[in-house]
């Protein structure tokens, strides 16, 4: 793969040299994932009648919390405090969690309807995320799947990843399910159905962002079961164990679930379907303003000329 695109190696300030400087694959599609949210949004927020300049502040916000969330969560999950403040330890649920806090909070603030707003962020959400996976991809860190013995493109290798697939003991390259491209494939196809059927949706908000957050429980749900994390409830020999199983490299591992799948049955997928059920059920109000200004109309309307009687001559 191609952690890193160009390389323009250390540079040397008042006597210190600094870590390698590049530009990374994964930065740039992160960057390109939140671009691509933020043009989606410039364009579904007049549509809805809502501020467009709110969509540089709802980018600005996920940027921040995201990253933070991600980071929190991979020091807890991990243990490892020091990833705080290391440009690497991200993890997609952290960053989802604490980036909707963040831009609910910006919502509100901006004094917008919070359901049609989240209603156009949901089918872009899938779309940033799926470029993110490509980053996951290109930089080879580790979330792709665990070993595989069928042929590309079902098994892929990453000798040069940042984490390579290198047997620690014989040193031999093996493949791995390359789960961040099913990831994208997914998201791709759930952005597509969104955003083809939104205007269909949309009529109740609420309903498309709800469906998003069960597309994308329902999504990871079935992936983490090729992904390479650890898992906190797992079967064995006829018993069910409650803590933290260490992930291996073999080729089978105890039938179980991960964090993210948990948070996928016990919180994301409960909420989605939630706000579509709450979102059909709240009474919708149509209130009626009179108009500010009078509304003068394209076409005037034409002057009948009236028919006049004629004189009879006497």
């Amino acid at each position: 793969m191609f952690p890193t695109l160009y390389d323009f190696g250390t540079i040397t300030i008042f006597g210190r040299t600094t870590p390698p400087i590049g530009i990374h694959s994964y930065g740039v599609m992160m960057a390109l994932a939140f671009l691509s949210v933020l043009f989606g949004l410039q364009r579904e927020l007049p549509r809805k009648n809502i501020n467009v300049q709110l969509a540089h502040s709802i980018i600005v916000h996920a940027v921040l919390g995201g990253i933070i969330g991600a980071k929190i969560y991979y020091a807890i999950e991990f243990r490892d405090l020091s990833a705080l403040f290391s440009p690497s330890g991200l993890v997609w649920y952290g960053g989802l969690i604490a980036g909707s806090v963040a831009v609910l909070y910006t919502i509100h603030r901006s004094g917008s309807p919070i359901l049609p707003t989240i209603d156009a962020i949901g089918p872009l959400l899938l779309l940033g995320h799926g470029f993110g996976r490509i980053g996951c991809l290109l930089a080879g860190d580790g979330c792709y799947g665990r070993r595989c013995t069928l042929p590309w493109p079902w098994g892929m290798e990453f000798p040069v990843g940042i984490k390579p697939t290198i047997d620690r003991i014989s040193g031999e390259v093996f493949s791995v399910y390359p789960t961040p491209l099913y990831d994208f494939l997914l998201m791709v196809l759930g952005f597509s159905l969104f955003w083809r059927f939104r205007k269909k949706l949309e009529r109740v908000p609420g309903v498309i962002f709800g469906l998003v957050l069960v597309y994308l429980g329902v999504e990871r749900l079935i992936i983490e079961f090729w992904r390479r994390n650890e898992k906190y409830v797992y079967w064995q020999d006829g018993q069910v164990f409650f803590n933290k199983l260490e992930f291996s490299d073999q080729l089978s591992m105890p039938f179980g679930f991960t964090g993210s799948q948990l948070i996928s049955i016990l919180l994301l997928i409960p909420i989605g379907f939630f706000l579509v059920y709450w979102s059909r059920k709240r009474p919708i109000v149509i209130v009626d303003e009179p108009l500010s200004e009078p509304q003068l109309l394209d076409n005037p309307v034409k002057k009948i000329a009236k028919k006049r009687k004629k004189k009879r001559r006497t």
